[in-house]
């Protein structure tokens, strides 16, 4: 999953890694809310609490979820209140023009698409990706890969309709915020 995933932590950083005025490394505030590893003997969820279906990014939730994040950074970085409103901003834009959907299958497969504004200009980032899934309670682990590149795995926790998946992005950990449509 993350070779999916790891498409939109580097763009959305290097967006606001071009707002620092100061030499200083970008904040180690960010810590995985998972807490832990998945099981090596993970079982599916009861079908009423399971993840099957199909998942969306909320743009809205994930830039709120990582406003904290924002804001150590630009902590860290001495930035003023003009520079903290630009990086908040920038980091709303690339998440509204960014599309992510992942769909977790009943047999435990799974498949996803990325799409994303180039954060330089030019024609739209895009990947694709195959793998599997399981779960045990609310903790979704997915390894998947695109085509050609070695599985990698992520972890999600699942909260009804909603999934958070914490994903580290350099120093900083960045929160997708994921809902079942």
């Amino acid at each position: 999953m993350k070779k999916l995933l790891r498409t939109v932590a580097p763009a959305l950083l290097v967006v606001l890694a071009s707002c620092t005025t100061k030499s200083d490394p970008p904040s180690t505030s960010g810590t995985d809310q998972n807490g832990h590893a998945a099981s090596e003997t993970q079982k599916p969820a009861p079908k009423n609490d399971s993840a099957v279906g199909t998942w969306a990014i909320d743009s809205e939730a994930t830039v709120a979820a990582n406003m904290p994040m924002i804001e150590a950074q630009a902590d860290a970085q001495g930035q003023d209140e003009e520079m903290r409103t630009q990086m908040k901003e920038m980091f709303a834009g690339m998440l509204a023009e960014m599309q992510l959907t992942v769909t977790l299958a009943e047999d435990g497969t799974m498949q996803g698409t990325a799409e994303q504004p180039s954060p330089f200009g030019g024609e739209p980032q895009q990947s694709t990706m195959t793998g599997t899934w399981t779960q045990e309670g609310d903790q979704v682990t997915m390894t998947g890969a695109e085509e050609g590149r070695a599985p990698e795995t992520q972890i999600g926790t699942l909260d009804g309709d909603r999934m958070t998946i914490a994903m580290e992005a350099g120093p900083d950990t960045l929160q997708l915020i994921m809902v079942r449509h």
